[in-house]
């Protein structure tokens, strides 16, 4: 087997040790020491594909912690970066890491982001729903008759479950000063 054909399946090994769950990362560990020895290599034999710094933008709000938390569930240290090129830089972190766990990064990002979205709409209409937000339409949709489906009713029990852990609040009217103002 050549040098380089090797190389690359430590490689692969390495990162199953740094990123697989707690049995399959201590088994790969074992094998990795073992191949390491059967090859009279060393770890920084490995480091061909060197660590570069990447940018991750994030948006307002919560996606910034969103971005922490990922970066900690994959054991990544991020960094806030404030400047870059000489100039002040908003709303980046920077992460030092191999290209492969930068793509590991970034998918889950997506995939988080995308979760993230999709549930804080649910979230979005259980509010409404718990606080009476919820207006009422003259026309009719077509879809009103139609069956539901497993999904639907499963979306519906999800809501309800969000609205029975949401707080009953009341809306307290303020009076006015005289002039208009509260």
């Amino acid at each position: 087997m050549q040098l380089e054909t090797i190389k690359e399946k430590l490689r692969k090994i390495l990162a199953l040790a740094e990123q697989g769950e707690q049995g399959e990362a201590a088994a790969a560990q074992r094998l990795l020491t073992a191949q390491l020895d059967k090859y009279g290599l060393t770890m920084s034999d490995l480091s061909d594909e060197l660590h570069h710094n990447y940018e991750i933008g994030y948006g307002v709000g919560i996606d910034y912690n969103l971005v922490i938390q990922v970066a900690r569930k994959l054991n990544l240290d991020m960094y806030k970066l404030r400047w870059a090129d000489g100039k002040m830089v908003r709303h980046k972190l920077a992460v030092c890491c191999t290209p492969a766990v930068y793509a590991d990064l970034v998918a889950h990002l997506d995939h988080y982001r995308a979760v993230w979205e999709a549930q804080m709409k649910e979230f979005f209409h259980a509010f409404c729903w718990k606080h009476g937000l919820v207006g009422t339409s003259s026309s009719s949709s077509d879809d009103d008759d139609e069956p539901m489906t497993e999904e639907t009713l499963k979306k519906l029990e999800r809501l309800r479950a969000m609205m029975a852990g949401m707080e009953e609040r009341e809306l307290h009217k303020r009076l006015s000063d005289g002039d208009g103002v509260h």
